[in-house]
Order: C-alpha cells, then structure tokens, then sequence
C-alpha cells in the first residue's frame, strides 16, 4: 500500500495523525508509547471561512490532480461549507 505515495517509500511509518483530529491521535500516541495524555494547546487561531470557500472547480481539479495519490489513500473529499 505505501508504494501508491512517493513520500512515503522506504520509511518505517505506522501511524499517522489526522490535523482534523489532532488531540485524538496525540492521545493515541501517549498510548501508544506509555506516557500520560494531556490536552493540547490552541494556538494562533484565526477567524476564516470553510475551506471549501476558497475553491471553485478550476481549483479543486488542480488539487485533485497534483495530490491525487495522497487524496485518495487517506480518503479525503472536498467538503461544502455548513
């Protein structure tokens, strides 16, 4: 499976961490490795729009196709903005 996205050949990487799901992989890891979980800090937050917001369809086939091979083994879609 690793061979599908270049950055990743030859490395030893078991266990990757969602940003969207940041606090939830970190305590995975505190587990993992046996030390106690603790909340991370927020830091430099910023007021934006969805993300969705800043693409239109030029864009998101521009992405889709530079970054295809990372989209599709993590199981990423372009969301709407809620």
């Amino acid at each position: 499976r690793w061979g599908r996205i270049d950055f990743l050949k030859d490395t030893d990487i078991d266990f990757f961490i969602r940003f969207e799901s940041l606090q939830q992989g970190f305590d995975e890891v505190c587990a993992r490795i046996g030390i106690p979980h603790e909340a991370l800090p927020l830091r430099n937050q910023s007021k934006h729009r969805h993300y969705s917001a800043y693409y239109d369809s030029k864009t998101k086939d521009m992405v889709y196709k530079k970054l295809k091979n990372e989209i599709e083994y993590f199981g990423y879609e372009f969301e709407t903005e809620t």
